[in-house]
């Protein structure tokens, strides 16, 4: 009998990012009508590993929310403003349902999110999945600061 495999989160128990991982948009606030960083996230939720990555009270912001709590709106944007800040050239490849690829450029990409098409659906889940991690590890106390990947990162599952 084959063993199913646990979800990335119960195998990721700690994490190491660098510094400027913390410059990353994870959400957007209605209220005040712009992103908020994993910088401001951490200063306001996180106090353990605020410390650890010197934060001060000025990265702190009282409208912080998981990502998890944002509204579907509140998600999309933060999506789209995560995407537009990305590099120039940035091409991303997704799968689709049968198997074939579609590589799309950030304006597509923001396009697809927008408009709230199985792709752009997909890219935000994906990016929703990622930054439920990292902030779960940050209130836990299990994100440090580290050095930038070098060369290819082994995925952490077993057997790959």
């Amino acid at each position: 009998m084959k063993e199913i495999p646990k979800p990335l989160g119960e195998l990721i128990t700690e994490l190491e990012i660098p510094p400027r991982a913390l410059d990353q948009i994870v959400g957007w606030s209605a209220k005040e009508k712009k992103t908020y960083t994993l910088r401001n996230f951490v200063a306001s939720r996180a106090p353990e590993t605020a410390k650890r990555f010197e934060l001060t009270e000025s990265d702190s912001l009282s409208c912080v929310k998981r990502i998890t709590e944002l509204t579907e709106q509140e998600l999309k944007r933060t999506v789209c403003e995560s995407l537009r800040r990305g590099s120039t050239d940035m091409k991303v490849g997704v799968m689709g349902s049968v198997g074939e690829k579609k590589d799309f450029s950030k304006e597509e990409l923001v396009k697809e999110v927008e408009k709230g098409t199985q792709t752009g659906n997909a890219v935000i889940e994906a990016y929703k999945l990622d930054i439920d991690l990292i902030e779960r590890l940050a209130e836990k106390g299990k994100l440090y600061p580290g050095k930038p990947p070098k060369g290819p990162i082994k995925p952490p599952w077993p057997g790959a």
